[in-house]
């Protein structure tokens, strides 16, 4: 590889032009034209671990050592692949601040220790398994593009660089460790999976800073590092100043182990601290220990723990907090609680799901445009002011009422909710005043799967719609009411209902990617959430009650999720999944109250159902469904793979040996008691469904003996499942297939639903 300076590029450049302007006629030659000439190349070397002599070719290499001491500033090092084992590197004179020397690994070039004691080395792509030990005579080191595995590091000099780099699963010993050093930067890496050895009292942190200067740690993802992602540690009592904590992705245990014993997200208590600067951070999974030290801002940042707010903070989101010391802070200068979804915090993606979540009506912090500013968020993009955290989308603002006008959607100056969608970008954030909107149907662009539309009330306000009919794909509809239901067409594609209230009518889904989740369906004519003809639809946390039809009904697509649901009285089916749906999820819901069936899957595949309390209504499962604990008050079919689950009472005309009941971890009440007696356990008769009239409201199910205790066995053999109508037979001898008409009221949404 030939390096050439920019010296040399500029001096060639202006050689070209002055031998162009001679051919033209347009000047005279200057007198020294004729002696204008490049600088030398930059000076190439080569290094092997098995190296020797001092040619440093390709052909001939040297080792590394020797490479740096015959190097002139500028030259550009080759390292073969191979294992160089510890580097121990000092007497050579390194490069300049102007002409530093670059080293390059290539892949599979691994170093145990990287020692530098040598000024002003780059060293790109370094493989390190042991530490790397920046020097205090190592001043100017750039580190770049390297992976630390297994490996922590150690600086201790001035202008050194660490950036775009990965640290992960080291034991015993801090992902970088800086101390006696002035003016480093640590910027865009990730750093992960430190461990410490039971029983050793070493504390192990992503990133520990102490007896240093001008320290700026940035746009970095920090996480599993057991005592702390980020400590200021007193060291040795000489003092820090102006450490500056910006755009960063900061977290303790994501998962608390033996290892990982939990911590701090960041601890920055130790009073030796000044000018500390702690801005546009997100700060999950541990308590954040923010000290009051001499000079510090925290300003903009999301915090999901506070252990103590007794230091001063502007313009930041905070979750959660141990003391009622933080109330105060909260609703003044900038600040207020909220509730925060990551993409994937797990993982330690704390990108925001919603720039709603971050939004925010800031105050001066009295921070002037400076050093002390995150410029660029954790994705390289400027930052917003309105906006905290270290994750910040693009954004607009844009204020609508019932009474808009115009186009200029400000607070002063609101429009309608029809021109604020038509001028909205992925990620604006549109904050309605209070108010009535009618029946409202909005089309447009809409947002993006990364940065949708979030629609909410403004601060304070109360949103009421009567019907939303919405073809914008991507747009997350947050803390409205509804009176006449919701209907998203095809084009509606990830469409979120967050927080939402409907009553009187329900949700009418055609489009895939949809998201409902904390919310609130009541009464209705028809089904309260129907989906059709659409994938990967998502239900969550939400109660649906007292609709004419099903509570939920889902017919055909794919990959849809049930889970975390209360469902009761519905007049026909807490869940019906048919029209061969496929890959389902029905997890974690709760079916009580007056329902004729709390789960039928009969018409799809690939069905998971788990962890569900279906205390009211029958079940059908058939056999595509994999059934594995849970509450079932009553059996209806038996040919599904049931396990760990608890009957109450099945259908003894389809179940003379209802799937190895007392087997694969199931229970029936009698199973229950026949281990207990040693005896054997009589299956229970489908009781008439005038005789099934109530079952125990969910908080009063103790122990299920005394719920099965109150249901008479009688002989089922003419009907398999009493609380749904049995098709009548052909001259075929094939069942008819029923169907019925729903309607969800005030939508023309006739149509002829199968069950």
């Amino acid at each position: 590889m030939r390096i050439i300076s920019l010296r040399t590029v500029v001096s060639a450049a202006a050689a070209g032009l002055v031998a162009a302007a001679l051919s033209l006629g347009a000047v005279a030659a200057p007198a020294n034209a004729a002696t204008v000439a490049t600088s030398p190349a930059a000076q190439e070397l080569t290094v092997s671990p098995a190296g020797s002599g001092n040619q440093c070719t390709t052909a001939a290499p040297c080792t590394l050592a020797s490479a740096l001491t015959v190097a002139t500033p500028g030259a550009a090092i080759t390292a073969l692949p191979g294992e160089y084992g510890a580097q121990i590197l000092r007497g050579m004179r390194g490069g300049t601040a102007e002409q530093p020397i670059t080293v390059t690994a290539s892949d599979g070039a691994t170093f145990q220790r990287l020692e530098t004691h040598v000024p002003h080395v780059t060293w790109v792509a370094p493989h390190i398994t042991v530490v790397l030990y920046v020097h205090p005579t190592a001043v100017g080191t750039v580190v770049e593009r390297a992976h630390l595995e297994g490996a922590g590091s150690f600086v201790r000099s001035t202008d050194v660089v660490i950036r775009d780099s990965l640290f992960e699963n080291g034991t015993a010993i801090d992902g970088i460790q800086i101390k006696d050093s002035r003016r480093v930067t640590f910027s865009g890496n990730t750093v992960r999976n430190y461990s410490l050895i039971p029983g050793n009292n070493v504390h192990v942190d992503c990133v520990q800073v102490f007896d240093s200067h001008d320290v700026t740690i940035e746009r970095n993802s920090l996480r599993d590092c057991s005592n702390s992602a980020i400590i200021l540690s007193n060291g040795n009592g000489y003092g820090s100043s102006n450490i500056h904590i910006l755009s960063n992705f900061i977290q303790g245990c994501t998962v608390v182990t033996t290892v990982c014993v939990g911590g701090s997200s960041i601890d920055t208590r130790e009073p030796v601290f000044v000018g500390t600067v702690i801005r546009n951070n997100t700060i999950a999974t541990g308590p954040a220990r923010i000290g009051a030290t001499p000079g510090l801002i925290f300003d903009r940042n999301i915090v999901e723990y506070f252990f103590g707010c007794d230091a001063p903070m502007t313009n930041t989101i905070v979750v959660a907090s141990r003391y009622a010391s933080c109330l105060p802070q909260l609703g003044v200068d900038g600040n207020r609680s909220g509730s925060v979804t990551f993409v994937d915090a797990a993982s330690g993606d704390l990108r925001l799901m919603s720039a709603g979540d971050a939004q925010l009506s800031p105050i001066d912090s009295g921070m002037a445009i400076d050093s002390r500013m995150a410029l660029i968020d954790i994705d390289g993009q400027p930052v917003k002011d309105s906006i905290a955290g270290a994750h910040s989308p693009i954004t607009i603002a844009l204020s609508v009422s019932v009474k808009g006008t115009g186009t200029a959607c400000t607070s002063l100056e609101p429009c309608s909710l029809s021109t604020a969608l038509g001028q909205a970008e992925p990620g604006s954030a549109l904050e309605l005043a209070s108010g009535d909107y009618g029946r409202v149907s909005v089309s447009g662009a809409g947002g993006s799967a990364a940065e949708p539309i979030v629609v909410q009330p403004a601060n304070g306000a109360v949103v009421r719609f009567a019907k939303l009919t919405t073809a914008i794909p991507h747009v997350h509809w947050h803390s409205l009411s509804f009176t006449a239901g919701v209907a998203t067409s095809a084009g509606a594609t990830g469409t979120i209902l967050d927080g939402v209230s409907l009553s009187g009518a329900g949700a009418y889904i055609l489009a895939s990617d949809v998201v409902i989740r904390d919310s609130a369906f009541t009464g209705g004519s028809g089904d309260g959430i129907h989906v059709r003809s659409a994938d990967r639809v998502t239900i969550e946390n939400t109660s649906v009650t007292g609709f004419g039809g099903d509570c939920v009904q889902i017919i055909g697509g794919t990959g849809h999720s049930i889970r975390d649901n209360a469902l009761q009285d519905c007049a026909a089916a807490a869940v019906i999944v048919g029209g061969n749906a496929d890959n389902v999820l029905v997890a974690g819901n709760i079916v009580a109250g007056k329902v004729g069936v709390a789960l039928d899957v009969r018409d799809a595949t690939g069905v998971t159902v788990r962890d569900n309390q279906l205390l009211s209504g029958s079940t059908r499962f058939g056999d595509g469904a994999a059934v594995d604990a849970n509450t079932i008050a009553y059996l209806g079919e038996c040919d599904a793979k049931l396990s760990n689950s608890v009957v109450l009472a099945w259908n003894a005309g389809l179940c003379a040996l209802p799937l190895a009941l007392g087997r694969l971890g199931n229970s029936t009440p009698q199973v229950l008691v026949a281990r207990e007696e040693g005896t054997t356990a009589a299956p229970v008769d489908a009781p008439e469904v005038a005789e099934v009239t109530e079952f125990p409201e969910v908080t009063e199910i103790t122990e299920p003996l005394e719920a099965a205790a109150a249901i008479e066995g009688q002989d089922a053999t003419t009907t398999s499942d009493p609380a749904v109508e049995v098709a009548p037979v052909d001259e075929t001898g094939t069942a008819a297939e029923a169907t019925t008409g729903v309607e969800i009221d005030g939508a023309n949404l006739d149509v002829a639903e199968e069950e």
